[in-house]
């Protein structure tokens, strides 16, 4: 692995094959038939998924000691989705390290945003293997510690938000239904609508379902709260 990919990461590795290792997609593996468990980031991923997960919590429950266990799990979601692993990945210009198949290059595999949030993952995972928690962590905190600052205060879970309005009044709950699909199969847009009592739906559209769905809540909130005025 190039000495400027260890530069980005801010790690230096003992072993450097565990960092090729976690560079290297499935498809790479694949195509040469080697078994799934060996030489792709798989495994190094699950492994770094699990210590991004602790090293987050325990980066919240330090930076927000005031907040209650709800709130410090809506900054959780929020920090630990793909969406947002994607965009470090971006952020630190990672793609151009991933190690694809043919096919999958072609395909823009560098650009997916889920291949791009495994990897930052298998990173931590890697970083983890090669130095113990400690560098994982400064690692992750590294990524982390700038988000928090973007938005000191926790973020609004439109969905749970919605259904509770709903079930103060009734014993119905919102429908999200998916009206649209459209781009290609490696990078879908989601059109979700929203259903509540006999208002008029409410829409929103995004790269995933679960995030149309909380634009769908969040645009029949404000459509609720404006009729309310």
């Amino acid at each position: 692995m190039p000495e400027k990919l260890q530069y980005i990461i801010g790690y230096k590795f003992s072993n450097l094959s565990l960092l090729e290792t976690a560079m290297t997609h499935k498809s790479v593996t694949a195509d040469k038939n080697i078994p799934d468990n060996q030489r792709n980031y798989e495994r190094l991923e699950f492994l770094g998924d699990r210590v991004l997960n602790l090293v987050v919590a325990d980066l919240l429950l330090q930076e927000f000691e005031d907040e209650a266990e709800g709130q410090i799990a809506r900054r959780y979601s929020a920090l630990i989705n793909r969406h947002q692993l994607s965009e470090i990945a971006l952020s630190l210009k990672i793609g151009e390290y991933i190690r694809l198949s043919e096919a999958e290059n072609i395909s823009g595999g560098q650009d997916k945003l889920t291949i791009l949030a495994d990897v930052v993952e298998s990173i931590i995972g890697a970083i983890y293997r090669d130095g113990g928690l400690e560098p994982a962590q400064e690692f992750v905190s590294r990524l982390i510690k700038p988000l928090l600052n973007k938005n000191l205060e926790p973020p609004i879970d439109y969905k749970t938000a919605l259904q509770e309005w709903l079930q103060a009044r009734s014993n119905d709950i919102p429908t999200y239904t998916v009206t649209n699909q459209t781009g290609p199969d490696h990078a879908p847009e989601f059109e979700i609508s929203v259903s509540v009592l006999d208002f008029p739906p409410q829409s929103a559209s995004a790269k995933n379902k679960k995030a149309a769905e909380k634009g769908a809540a969040e645009k029949m909130l404000n459509w609720i709260k404006a009729q309310e005025k």
